[in-house]
This record gives structure tokens, sequence and C-alpha cells, in this order.
């Protein structure tokens, strides 16, 4: 039975490996290796392109050991420097490489949105994809989107990003909204018709009874911040 113990970015292979060890036995020993240094990601983890830089043909180990660098970038060629041990003696050190893949959950459109549509559940769908396609802001869950407004349009077949979305409206043009206004320690509360939609976290106008027009961010519940 394989026993794997990591040390920093060394990781020691031990088993019951017997005088037929081969080179399988190497290739397990990195995809165990490089599959334990990722494993915090959370994705899905393939290591394939795995090269042998030396022969090991006859050569008799129980142990392999194997050292990378601090930083493993996702699809590109990882070096590995390997030694092989026997009873504890080192018998051969080579190097190595192997390219590393990582997947992922995402959600994508499953046509073509426009601006101000809301997402509905049969909008989307969720693929596997690898990681070094897509950009920054990507969404793993079609929970979070679902009920979303689109504010930059999305192609169908496209990663659905988290800058291309904003919360639903909580406030209508001609709603009247509850303010807050604050200046240091002075806090102020009145009434104002709000001049434009606007969701929470968005920034709006909105028109006091007298007449004055106010400038703030909406909260969830759909009152108007104002700071002077």
């Amino acid at each position: 039975m394989k026993r794997v113990v990591a040390i920093a970015t060394v990781i020691v292979v031990l088993s019951a490996l017997s005088a037929s060890a081969s080179q399988k036995d190497i290739v397990r020993a990195i995809e165990s290796y490089l599959t334990e240094r990722l494993s915090p990601y959370g994705m899905e983890i393939v290591v394939d392109d795995i090269t042998l830089r030396a022969e090991t043909d006859g050569v008799e180990f129980d142990t392999v050991k194997i050292k990378s660098p601090d930083e493993i970038k996702p699809s590109a060629k990882v070096p590995l420097y390997v030694t092989l041990k026997k009873d504890g003696l080192v018998v051969k050190r080579l190097w190595a490489s192997a390219r590393v893949r990582l997947f992922t959950d995402v959600v994508i459109a499953k046509r073509s949105l426009r601006v101000r549509e809301v997402i509905g559940a049969s909008d989307v769908t969720v693929e596997r994809r690898e990681i070094r396609e897509l950009n920054s802001g990507f969404v793993s869950s079609p929970e979070d989107v679902v009920g979303m407004v689109v504010r930059r349009p999305i192609t169908g077949g496209r990663p659905v990003k988290r800058d291309y979305l904003r919360q639903p409206s909580v406030v209508k043009r001609g709603d009247i909204i509850p303010v807050v206004a604050t200046s240091g320690a002075i806090r102020i509360k009145t009434r104002a018709k709000a001049l434009e939609d606007g969701y929470p976290g968005g920034f709006i106008n909105a028109k006091t009874s007298t007449g004055k027009v106010l400038h703030g961010r909406l909260t969830k519940d759909g009152r108007l911040i104002v700071i002077f």
C-alpha cells in the first residue's frame, strides 16, 4: 500500500516496491505528487504528458522522492527533480516534467442574453471547462446567476461572468423611497422620488419635495444613502 508524505515542495512516495519497480511507478508517484500539491484549488486535476529525461530500466528502487518549483502553473510544463532510493541509499537522480490541467464547473449561457434581461434557470447550463480557457470572474453555480439582470451582452455558448451581471432593481423610476442623508454626526431622514431605476449597491438620483436632487447609493431594502 502506498503512503504519501508531503514536505513543503517535496513529496516522498513510500511503498512496498520491489526490484521489479518500473517507470510506471515513477509516473504514478508524479501523478500523486502533483495531485496532492494542487488539491487545495478544489478543482478536477489531470496530470498528463509525463516525461522522464533518463533511462531507469534495470534500476532497483523502493522510494521515489520528488521536488518541484514552489509555483506550479496550470497547463504549463512543470519541471521535476526525481530521486530514486533503495534501502535508504540514492540509486538514481533524474529530471522529469509533466503538465497539469485544472478543470472546474462553469456557468454557460445557452443562448445570447441581452442587456436588462433577467436570467432564468433555462437560460444557462453548467459545463466542465479547463481553467486556462477562462478569464477571471467566471461563475460556477447557476444559483449565483439565476434572477440576476444582464448589464453587458453575453454571447450564447460563452461563460457568464460576474461583472456582466447586476442585482435586479429594488427601485423603479417614480418610486417614493426613504432617504438617509449623513454629514459627520448629523443624520437626516426624508423621502424622495427616484429619477431612475436602481439596484442594490448602485447609484441613482432622487428628487425631494422641495426640488432638491440627491445622489446616493441604494441598499438592499431600497433606501438611498446620501453622504454630504
